[in-house]
């Protein structure tokens, strides 16, 4: 954009730049927009593990109105987000550890009928939050509208036709909205013990070892070598009667010179994902 400016006889061209990069939209807001099916939702403990296997559906409210830029800090690093009007976003900046005092429980009662039990340890890191208003203030989609009103249209299906209508529109939006959402990263460690041996041993035992094993694993993978006063608890049949391995949300990416536990860190405040969600029936829309 030009601008002229007049001094004495002089013209004085002032060019403006404006930069013509896209500010991206806020990371997690496609849970806010869309339906989800809570038959994917999978709970571990007290955290949930939101993994790519959850498929939102289709888009149910309509935030195209922007709002303020959210401005996201984290790890010396600076990120600028489009955000809905609607949307209410907030600083978490709270990471969490879940040695596994409730799931090694669940995973050692389980052992008389299975050949594994699973322990399961994981880091839960927030990095915001957001929150939708009442449902009630919100627009929905064209489409999400025009199928409310196919429905109440049909009311209470008597044909198979109906029926049929009903059901595509659940595989559509799914069987809840989502009306809040916490972003960021989680990496979760499955340990596999053998039946044989945490059949033999006291529920302290069993869980102490897989939270050893957590923390032993998640220096290594930090390229922390300093591990000694942690190997040395670990027992050595405990080791040969399990086997781990770890999951990692975002996804880690190989980078040259880092571990992997340096590689998700990068990833996850790159690209954050939603790590904790909350659901509420459809139907009450």
């Amino acid at each position: 954009m030009n601008k002229f400016l007049i001094i004495g006889s002089v013209w004085i061209t002032i060019v403006t730049v404006v930069s013509s990069v896209p500010v991206p939209n806020i990371p997690g807001l496609d849970h806010l927009i869309s339906g989800f099916d809570a038959s994917k939702m999978k709970s571990i403990s007290e955290l949930e593990v939101v993994s790519q296997d959850d498929k939102i559906k289709a888009a149910i409210f309509d935030l195209s109105e922007l709002g303020q830029p959210y401005v996201l800090k984290t790890n010396g690093h600076t990120q600028v987000f489009q955000t809905p009007l609607a949307v209410q976003v907030t600083d978490v900046s709270r990471r969490r550890e879940n040695y596994c005092e409730t799931i090694a429980k669940r995973a050692y009662n389980s052992t008389k009928d299975k050949q594994q039990s699973i322990g399961i340890s994981g880091r839960w890191w927030g990095m915001y939050s957001m929150q939708l208003p009442p449902a009630f203030l919100l627009p929905f989609s064209r489409y999400f509208n025009q199928s409310i009103q196919r429905l109440q249209q049909i009311g209470i299906p008597t044909s198979e036709g109906q029926q049929t209508t009903y059901n595509s529109v659940v595989r559509a939006y799914g069987t809840h909205y989502i009306s809040s959402v916490i972003v960021g990263g989680t990496a979760f460690m499955y340990t596999f013990v053998n039946t044989s041996y945490s059949s033999s041993q006291s529920y302290e035992k069993v869980s102490e070892q897989i939270s050893l094993t957590f923390q032993y694993k998640q220096y290594a993978l930090s390229g922390n070598h300093t591990t000694g006063s942690i190997s040395e608890r670990l027992s050595k049949e405990f080791l040969k009667n399990s086997n781990d391995m770890t999951e990692f949300y975002p996804p880690v990416q190989p980078e040259q010179g880092k571990s992997e536990w340096e590689a998700w860190l990068n990833q996850a405040w790159q690209q954050p994902v939603a790590v904790n969600r909350t659901v509420s029936p459809i139907i009450d829309l």
